[in-house]
């Protein structure tokens, strides 16, 4: 019965995992509507920096998943929604590296 469950739940957000973002929306909005505390206790320069670096981290996540999906070999990821159709397991390239990177480059 739980196991049953837990497929089921599994497969659902499976499925639907490119979607989950889409319920921040609110959450995002808020944040570009208030106003920036770093500017306002540090300055202006503090608040450069601190942007500065929130870019550098978010360009580095992004070259670790172009790095990942252009080094993958085939038949062993894709962008299926339905259903997994891996042949064999990746431990190559930066799978040899942490055990999904594309999990990494997102945080």
């Amino acid at each position: 019965m739980i196991e049953d469950t837990l497929v089921r739940q599994g497969n659902w957000f499976f499925r639907w995992r490119s979607y989950v973002l889409l319920g921040f929306t609110p959450l995002f909005i808020l944040a570009l509507t208030t106003t920036e505390p770093i500017e306002a206790r540090l300055g202006v320069t503090a608040d450069m920096l601190y942007e500065a670096l929130c870019l550098l981290i978010a360009f580095v996540g992004l070259g670790v998943r172009a790095f990942t999906a252009g080094y993958v070999p085939a038949e062993t990821s894709g962008r299926y929604t339905k259903f997994q159709v891996a042949a064999s397991l990746n431990t190559t390239g930066a799978y040899s590296i942490t055990r999904n990177p594309l999990y990494l480059g997102n945080s």
